[in-house]
């Protein structure tokens, strides 16, 4: 690299604490034990917070990396100021924070009799204001601390920090970075906008800059996509017009640097299957509309960079109001609305994601010069073709198939593996796990008898689970008609391994009948159309009966299965 940048990185779960708990931290910034509190001499608020360890000089609480020194405490005067003179060139930016126990304390950048700019409570849950400011002109000013009223004094703590900042715009950037170890770069967004600075490092190359990144009003940034971190680290997407700063320390080096302010726009996915290819360099990002059920494949697996496909839901813009706090959107109840499913690859080069509610996703895959992120989208589940499947299998490999059934199909599923130990899953309409097989022999085979409860399409998954490696496999479906079963009717019988009988039978209203069984034979009872059987079930001795009162014909279905006899019959209550 032609240039070494030491990046100091913050991890930004502090900020979506923040966003989330109503207040920073838990162990600094208060968040569990209310706004401030935690680890010092803060008074918690809106969350019943507690007083921390004396800590007056502010050494116990953590800080914003930005407002990283020691606090300052000062005694106000009611109706009085404490204040700084400020020395300022034009663009550097000021941040600063107070607290107080004594008093609601504001901030102010003044200059002469005017004041410029005053604060807002910016943290969430207590009265601690946060000022940014950038300077307009080269000057003289003051930050001012003041009781927000007016009328009340006391002890107060506060830090502030001037930093030097540079201007970026969209496209390549040649710029000296300034003086001193901590810096900003600002630019101006619009709502919606993704973007991701990088660095060049010479030889045609760009890293990502990974700063922490500030929203306008001063907190560090609540990532919206969190999923797509991976591939493109750094990026910031605008939850509201204004200026957004990135954050860096550490040196670039002497002499000037290039660096790129790439804005990432979501290219929308309208058919299945199709393609896209995007820009070279850069992270390419795209999004999809998805209907409940809706379950398709990602894979990056034949573009020549591979770095995996990452997934987030697409921000709703409609949670955040500027002219309140525009980083901590409005309280929504928590809804899984999509799931990752593994497919026919290892590692993220091809992920399914099953849609659970109506969503739209954003989609993100890695890019690097000089070769292009490249996407396939198709349907993630293939239909059995003529109640069969076949298919062979590697180490930690998923394919999945799918077929329709009405309510109250009885449906039979056979696996025959041969070469791997297999894990084969049933999952219904409803997305809804129906059961699970395991095979553990390298060549051994799997039944699995239902019900169907929902009727259109299920999901059946097999998986390779390493023991044996590589082999071949067969899925077989049936669907098995019942047979009718009167009140007058006596059945018995003996099944085989894998041998399975259904018989329907409807329940009167009227004098009661009880359904005997007796056998060595595996049962079940469910309602002839998948709901639940709603039958009284009690045993005596060797028999099993059922009973119910009804005040309608309702019918059921019996399913006989395994290795044994049976013996079913219709009896009066003793």
């Amino acid at each position: 690299m032609g240039r070494q940048i030491g990046v100091f990185i913050v991890w930004l779960a502090v900020a979506l604490c923040a966003a989330q708990q109503g207040g920073f931290g838990g162990s600094g910034f208060g968040g569990g034990q209310g706004g401030f509190g935690g680890g010092g001499a803060g008074q918690g608020q809106g969350g019943g917070g507690m007083q921390g360890p004396d800590g007056n000089d502010g050494a116990s609480q953590r800080t914003l990396p930005y407002l990283s020194q020691r606090e300052t405490t000062s005694i106000l005067t009611p109706g009085e100021y404490v204040e700084w003179e400020l020395d300022l060139k034009q663009g550097q930016v000021v941040i600063a924070e107070a607290r107080s126990e004594a008093f609601d304390p504001a901030l102010e950048i003044v200059e002469g009799d005017k004041v410029l700019i005053d604060n807002d409570d910016r943290y969430s849950g207590d009265q601690r204001p946060l000022l940014l400011w950038s300077c307009p002109k080269d000057g003289k000013y003051l930050l001012r601390i003041r009781s927000f009223r007016g009328r009340a004094g006391g002890q107060v703590f506060s830090r502030h920090v001037v930093l030097n900042c540079q201007d970026l715009s969209f496209g390549s950037n040649r710029l000296t970075p300034p003086e001193g170890d901590s810096f900003l770069f600002r630019v101006a967004l619009k709502q919606g906008d993704f973007v991701q600075p990088r660095m060049s490092t010479g030889f045609g190359r760009w890293i990502p800059i990974r700063s922490v990144r500030i929203t306008t009003g001063g907190l560090p940034y609540a990532d919206l996509v969190p999923g797509l971190a991976p591939a493109v680290p750094g990026a910031l997407c605008a939850p509201v017009d204004g200026f957004y700063y990135f954050y860096i320390e550490g040196g670039f080096g002497s002499g000037p640097v290039d660096i790129s302010l790439e804005k990432l726009v979501a290219e929308p996915i309208t058919k299945v299957p199709s393609e896209s290819v995007r820009k070279a360099g850069i992270g390419a990002v795209w999004s999809m509309d998805l209907k409940k059920g809706d379950f398709i494949e990602f894979d990056s697996r034949e573009a020549r960079f591979n770095g995996g496909v990452y997934f987030s839901e697409a921000p709703d813009f409609t949670k955040f109001d500027p002219k309140s706090n525009p980083f901590a959107p409005k309280p929504a109840a928590e809804k899984v609305r999509f799931m990752e499913m593994a497919l026919r690859g290892s590692g993220r080069s091809c992920v399914g994601i099953l849609a659970h509610e109506d969503t739209k996703l954003w989609i993100a895959n890695p890019g690097s010069m000089p070769n292009a992120p490249r996407l396939l989208i198709r349907p993630a589940s293939i239909a059995l073709s003529g109640n069969r499947a076949e298919g062979r299998m590697n180490i930690d490999h998923y394919q999945w198939w799918s077929f329709d059934a009405n309510p109250g199909d009885v449906v039979k599923l056979t696996a025959t593996v041969s070469g791997f130990a297999s894990e084969i899953k049933v999952q219904g309409p409803d997305l809804l796990q129906i059961g699970e097989r395991t095979t553990f022999k390298e060549t051994d085979r799997a039944e699995m008898v239902f019900v169907a409860r929902h009727g259109g399409r299920h999901l059946i998954a097999v998986s390779c689970k390493g023991h044996g490696g590589t082999g071949s496999y067969s899925i077989d479906r049936e669907v098995i008609p019942p047979q009718a079963l009167e009140f007058t009717s006596k059945v018995s019988g003996t099944l085989n391994p894998g041998d399975v009988k259904v018989f329907k039978f409807t329940m009167q209203p009227g004098p009661t009948k009880l359904l005997k069984f007796r056998g060595s034979a595996q049962y079940q009872i469910a309602g002839a159309s998948g709901q639940a059987q709603g039958l009284v079930y009690f045993p005596v001795g060797g028999n099993h009966y059922h009973h119910g009162v009804f005040s309608s014909p309702v019918s059921y279905l019996i399913v006989i299965q395994g290795s044994g006899s049976y013996d079913l019959s219709f009896v009066d209550p003793p």
